[in-house]
């Protein structure tokens, strides 16, 4: 049975490391308590009122 590895972090040290140093776009947006796990939200859609839109995320936040 074949894993595999979706995130960098969870490779071994060494095999992070050597990812790292070749992927600066990845290094750069490493975060240092979770490595490359993030969530990103895309809207893609003209005229929309980004200001309505991130008020209403951040009640849902507010709300948790």
């Amino acid at each position: 049975m074949e894993t595999s590895i979706y995130w960098i972090v969870a490779l071994e040290e060494k095999q992070n490391q050597e990812y790292l140093e070749y992927n600066h776009d990845v290094k750069e947006a490493w975060d240092e308590e979770f490595g490359d796990r993030l969530n990103q939200l895309v809207i893609i859609r003209k005229g929309y009122n980004k200001d309505a839109i991130t008020a209403a995320l951040k009640s849902c936040l507010d709300e948790a």
